[in-house]
């Protein structure tokens, strides 16, 4: 009797734990179909938009950034993948097949549509896709519903922080704009931020839209202990634990890294990531973090979760396939409501 007992209450710790561990930790996927308008199968459009997402794994920059296209005029179908720049390229190309394999069935025939996952986003369109310069067309952010104590100080803390790494992020060169550091934080925590844009944007255009995440932490999310902006262009994030994929140490920046781009051939010390540092595929699976954190999300009424199981599709490597990878290890984790019109 007391060994049935022990076990069932054992039993009942793990489910608590297990529980708490995943709620918490911002949940993943999230998409949207975006424009509303619909291709017809077989046209065009279709035939250029599967000959762009067939072709976008082999178009890799050597940081895990992904550009595409195929057609011209309105027929033309454009299509991006950017990886967090910490990610191991297997995992990111896994990443990348899961997201076109998810969209291409939650955005049965649309035009345009976004996904994000937690280690990368892919975007598809009929339009440049860099072209609009409308911020919140794809703004989505996440805030943990736990706040410092001391919010006065947790933001005096914070804004120069994460200032500093939008800067390092922008003066990145041509193919990776990333900074990751760590700084003491407030209540005796340790600040993990991470700011990141798709290297193609000019460091202008980059300072601009980390600056525009970061001013929205403070609208959305003041004195959270962990916040999440997620943007088509750049996205910034900041937590009281280690959510970066690998233990190595970024460099402090260069004297060079504040006068712009580095010239060809080189790499601002604050964003280059060598692939030999890179840990092994088995340290970068996230980590159960013991801290009190659930998230609420802020998000557009066309930006939707996907269901809470799968789509029913047996496609060899597709979804149900990989349910442990990381960027699926996160869904149906946490409670959700929109906090915006």
């Amino acid at each position: 009797m007391l060994i049935s007992k022990a076990i069932s209450l054992f039993c009942l710790i793990f489910m608590y734990l297990d529980n708490f561990l995943i709620k918490a930790q911002p949940p993943y996927p999230f998409y949207v179909c975006q424009n509303g308008t619909t291709y017809t199968p077989n046209s065009l459009y279709s035939r250029n938009l599967d000959a762009t997402l067939s072709s976008l794994s082999t178009t890799n920059s050597g940081y895990s950034y992904f550009t595409a296209s195929t057609g011209q005029g309105t027929d033309r179908a454009n299509a991006v993948c950017l990886c967090r720049g910490d990610v191991e390229l297997t995992i990111c190309k896994s990443c990348l097949r899961d997201s076109i394999f998810w969209l291409r069935h939650t955005c049965l025939n649309q035009t345009e549509a976004i996904i994000y996952f937690e280690l990368c986003l892919v975007k598809y369109s009929n339009a440049p896709i860099l072209g609009n310069n409308d911020m919140q067309r794809d703004f989505y952010p996440l805030n943990n519903i736990d706040s410092f104590p001391d919010k006065k100080k947790s933001n005096d803390l914070l804004r120069p922080f994460m200032s500093k790494l939008r800067g390092e992020a922008a003066a990145g060169g041509s193919k990776l704009k990333l900074a990751m550091e760590n700084t003491p934080g407030p209540e005796n925590t340790t600040l993990y931020g991470l700011t990141q844009c798709i290297p193609i944007l000019s460091e202008a255009q980059c300072n601009d839209c980390l600056e525009y995440a970061i001013n929205q932490m403070s609208a959305c999310c003041d004195g959270r202990v962990g916040v999440v902006i997620l943007m088509a262009r750049c996205n910034v994030r900041y937590e009281i634990y280690n959510f970066f994929t690998t233990t190595r140490a970024l460099a402090p920046p260069s004297p060079s890294s504040t006068h712009g781009s580095s010239p060809p051939g080189k790499e601002t010390s604050t964003s280059r990531i060598e692939e030999e540092n890179v840990g092994r595929k088995s340290d970068l699976l996230p980590q159960p973090h013991n801290h009190h954190s659930h998230y609420r999300h802020h998000y557009p009424r066309r930006l939707r979760r996907p269901p809470p199981s799968p789509p029913s599709f047996h496609t060899p490597g597709g979804i149900q396939h990989r349910l442990n990878h990381p960027h699926f290890s996160n869904h149906n984790s946490a409670t959700y409501k929109n906090h915006r019109n």
